[in-house]
């Protein structure tokens, strides 16, 4: 107990402000936090591998005011024309030359070609409205993205032990699609070490002790 009341105080004097962050008991193989940021806590049920999914804003550049402006080219409201152009079309058939006995020896290849007129419907150009973005901005979304926790290679909890790991997400950058995770060590029985992975689309944090 003297052990782990050390490392608990030592992790209580580098990350302070940790732990009132909202908690949350990892049960089941997949956990969800309307938040960004959210303290996770580890205990004898926790399965070696958690999807957790949290809220996060995201950020993109978009058009936030449309104005209508009269220009000159083709558009429906103009109406239509019918135009007939020419079409032609060939194939290749084979004409015996040579009988003999009622049967073809000799053949040869002939080609035959034909047009045709076909109606093709044309649109017509005149001045119309087209509607056009006039000013850029920023909007914020909540999205939810998924992380997969992998506690795989810390040794297994008794009953009544926990440990306590701060997990954050964010905006990859201005923009983007994606979101970069991050965990901090609140308290841990073990001095304990993590990893951020992410490939093709897949965001992972592996905890094992620290060497």
């Amino acid at each position: 107990m003297k052990r782990i009341a050390g490392i608990l105080l030592f992790a209580s004097l580098i990350v302070p402000s940790l732990v009132s962050a909202q908690e949350l008991r990892l049960a089941d193989k997949k956990e969800a936090a309307g938040v960004a940021s959210v303290a996770v806590v580890r205990d004898s049920k926790t399965p070696d591998k958690v999807k957790l999914t949290l809220t996060m804003p995201f950020q993109y550049n978009t058009c936030v005011r449309h104005e209508t402006r009269m220009v000159y080219g083709q558009d429906s409201s103009c109406g239509y024309d019918t135009r007939y152009e020419s079409r032609t079309s060939c194939s290749n058939r084979q004409v015996c030359t040579v009988y003999k006995d009622g049967v073809c020896k000799s053949s040869k290849t002939e080609r035959s070609c034909h047009t045709t007129s076909v109606p093709v419907t044309v649109t017509r150009s005149c001045y119309h409205p087209e509607t056009y973005c006039a000013e850029y901005g920023t909007v914020t979304y909540n999205e939810q993205h998924t992380v997969k926790l992998k506690f795989g290679k810390l040794d297994s909890l008794k009953a009544g032990e926990e440990e306590r790991y701060l997990i954050e997400g964010r905006q990859r950058s201005y923009g983007s699609s994606n979101a970069d995770f991050k965990a901090t060590v609140i308290d841990s029985l073990e001095p304990t070490s993590t990893k951020s992975k992410a490939f093709l689309g897949s965001d992972t944090i592996v905890f094992e002790r620290a060497k």
